[in-house]
């Protein structure tokens, strides 16, 4: 048996097994040649490897339409909140993230899929229309949201917004629920512009939010985000 070294998927932890006929294991660490046309072929991170990272037998895994919609549900289920870091290790160790630590961890985990996927940067109103108070209260102040854009080999390139848990939105915030990962998802945020930023995220996000917000409404911005974060909690 030919023996092959494999480098293991930074982040996999986890892969959504459709079924014998999407999986199949062979001996060499060779990406299968057989067709496969609406999804997209990924290493299994289960499987085996002998301690000094040579491999035995791997395991190839189809990433179709619906392996997709449960890996984005994994991550939708953990609950909105801010502030907090916006990173993946933050919502993966708490089980909780802002909408960056959320998408930041998807983000992580269907690059690990072999996924190709960006992180969209959204301009919209700060306050959701489920309250009324806090629309009158930030007034024209303006959230610079973020969430991702997925390119799939069966659908082309989706939005993808996992930031409100489902009870949340079944609440009245705004999302998508059971999705089947062939369509675009609602934003959380009401697109009035967007932006495509592929490096500096952070650096060019803060930039934005610079020319949006003096000092003063960037701070009652943050004072508004923390109401719609508290309201949100409440959501379980």
């Amino acid at each position: 048996m030919r023996r092959s070294r494999v480098r293991l998927l930074s982040g996999a932890r986890f892969v959504v097994r459709r079924g014998p006929e999407n999986v199949s294991s062979i001996s060499a660490c060779q990406e299968p040649t057989f067709p496969a046309r609406g999804f997209r072929w990924a290493l299994d991170p289960f499987s085996q490897v002998s301690f000094n990272g040579v491999c035995d037998k791997v395991n190839w895994v189809a990433v179709d339409a619906p392996v997709l919609a449960e890996i984005v549900a994994t991550v939708q289920r953990l609950p909105y909140t801010w502030p907090g870091p916006p990173t993946a290790a933050s919502a993966r160790e708490s089980g909780q993230g802002t909408c960056a630590a959320k998408h930041a961890l998807l983000r992580e985990r269907l690059h690990a899929l072999g996924l190709d996927c960006e992180r969209l940067m959204v301009v919209g109103p700060l306050a959701p229309s489920l309250w009324p108070d806090l629309q009158e209260a930030s007034g024209n102040l303006m959230e610079v949201h973020e969430c991702l854009t997925v390119a799939t080999p069966w659908a082309g390139p989706l939005l993808v917004d996992v930031t409100w848990h489902p009870a949340a939105i079944r609440a009245g915030l705004p999302g998508t629920l059971d999705w089947n990962g062939a369509g675009d998802m609602l934003c959380a945020v009401p697109l009035v512009v967007s932006y495509a930023v592929s490096r500096d995220f952070r650096a060019q996000k803060e930039m934005v939010r610079s020319r949006l917000y003096s000092a003063y409404e960037r701070q009652r911005r943050d004072q508004i985000l923390t109401q719609i974060a508290s309201r949100a909690a409440q959501f379980s």
